[in-house]
C-alpha cells in the first residue's frame, strides 16, 4: 500500500500540512469490520489519520470513510472525485474502468 500511494494522500490539500509518520488508514475501520486489504487501505500522516477523525464531514466528502449502508468502492469513487488519487485500489489508473472486487 506504501509503494501504491507512494506518500500522505492529503498532501497538499486543505487538511493542512504533513507531519509524523505514514500510516496506514482503513476506509472502513477495522473495529467495525473493516480489513487490511488493499481496497480498506489509504497511506495518510500521522497528522492527516487523526485529522479525518476530527474532520468528518469533509472526510466523507473526500471519502476517507466509508459510511453506513455504503460499500468501499463507493467511497474510492469519492477518492478520485476528489481527486486524491488517480488510481484504483489495485493501482490501475482511475481512467479505466472499476476493478472487479475479486481483484481486490
Amino acid at each position: 500500500m506504501f509503494t501504491r500511494d507512494g506518500h500522505c494522500r492529503l498532501r497538499g490539500t486543505a487538511a493542512g500540512p504533513c507531519f509524523g509518520r505514514l500510516t496506514v488508514h482503513h476506509l472502513w475501520k477495522d473495529g467495525q469490520g473493516g480489513d487490511y486489504s488493499q481496497l480498506n487501505l489509504l497511506t495518510l500522516c500521522a497528522h492527516h489519520n487523526e485529522w479525518v477523525e476530527g474532520h468528518r464531514a469533509e472526510a466523507d466528502t473526500w471519502g476517507l470513510r466509508v459510511g453506513y449502508g455504503e460499500d468501499v468502492p463507493s467511497a474510492w469513487r469519492r477518492l478520485i472525485f476528489a481527486e486524491l488519487v488517480d488510481y484504483w485500489w489495485d493501482g490501475t489508473s482511475c481512467y479505466a474502468d472499476q476493478p472487479e472486487l475479486d481483484a481486490a
